[in-house]
């Protein structure tokens, strides 16, 4: 794990929800009931044209619409992958001090100052813990 890695994952937490959230409208939008206008007459004279509205639902969603759902899906599992990694690696660190500086600072997106306040230290002792781990 990299420091590079770790920083990225509060970005990796907005993508995620992102694509939930694509994968979401998608549904919405696909999903569910349709409906369609088209032309009909009386059965009886004077055999008048009118409009019909007829709704249903939606049985099968076309190819292109299967295909950008795989594509959310994979995505969104890329990244959740990603960020049970990086979870599993914070897990792992024997340093329990190390462990809640990490867990304050990169995963709730804690400043370096109110890091540092979590655990009763000073922000350059904090800061300089996780640099000289990470080299």
């Amino acid at each position: 794990m990299t420091l590079k890695q770790l920083e990225q994952y509060e970005a990796m937490m907005k993508e995620k929800k992102l694509w939930e959230a694509e994968l979401n409208a998608l549904y919405k939008k696909y999903g569910g009931s349709v409906k369609d206008t088209v032309r009909g007459s009386f059965a009886e004279y004077p055999y008048t044209e009118h409009p019909v509205t007829i709704t249903g639902v939606q049985t099968r969603p076309n190819k292109r619409i299967l295909q950008k759902e795989a594509r959310l899906k994979r995505r969104r599992a890329e990244v959740a992958e990603q960020l049970e990694q990086i979870e599993d690696f914070i897990d792992g660190l024997e340093d329990s001090q190390l462990r809640q500086i990490i867990h304050y600072h990169y995963i709730k997106g804690y400043s370096w100052v109110k890091t540092a306040g979590m655990v009763n230290n000073k922000e350059s002792a904090v800061r300089m813990k996780v640099k000289r781990f990470f080299e």
